[in-house]
């Protein structure tokens, strides 16, 4: 049986769906979050309680501030992550985490910040959330220095 529900929970007005199966909630369908004004805070996409597809988050502009992407349904999988920032010197971010199981991520690959002119301005490497690598540019693109993390 699936019930669609909204309302307001906690400071956000959200819509959803859930399914029941042997009285188990699950969130299905689509999800979405709204500021006190209606407009669109985050929205994604649910099938039997996991999240797939994008996952959109936006500021009180309307602007997209973030989004996940989860590639496939079963674990592990990939979320390739992007940031967007309208204010400061790195203007956007893009990387790769690893989900073991549902709501259980970690950092796992290059991570990369791009100045305002899309050169790159830091590139970081991570395995299974450890840092192992860092690279920072100027903004010409030229390297500026490197650290090499060792695990103790």
């Amino acid at each position: 049986m699936t019930i669609k529900l909204s309302g307001k929970i906690g400071e956000y007005y959200t819509e959803y769906s859930l399914l029941i199966i042997k009285n188990e909630k699950l969130l299905n369908g689509p999800y979405k979050r709204y500021y006190t004004k209606r407009q669109l805070k985050d929205s994604c996409f649910f099938d039997r309680g996991v999240k797939i597809g994008k996952e959109i988050f936006y500021d009180k502009r309307g602007r997209i501030t973030f989004i996940n992407e989860y590639i496939g349904k079963s674990f592990p999988r990939t979320i390739i992550t992007k940031a967007f920032y309208y204010s400061g010197a790195c203007r956007y971010c893009e990387g790769s985490m690893l989900e073991e199981k549902p709501g259980e991520a970690y950092t796992d690959g290059i991570i990369k910040y791009y100045w305002k002119n899309m050169q790159t301005m830091d590139s970081v490497i991570y395995e299974k959330g450890e840092k192992v690598y860092r690279a920072s540019f100027n903004k010409k693109g030229e390297l500026e220095f490197e650290t090499r993390f060792v695990k103790e």
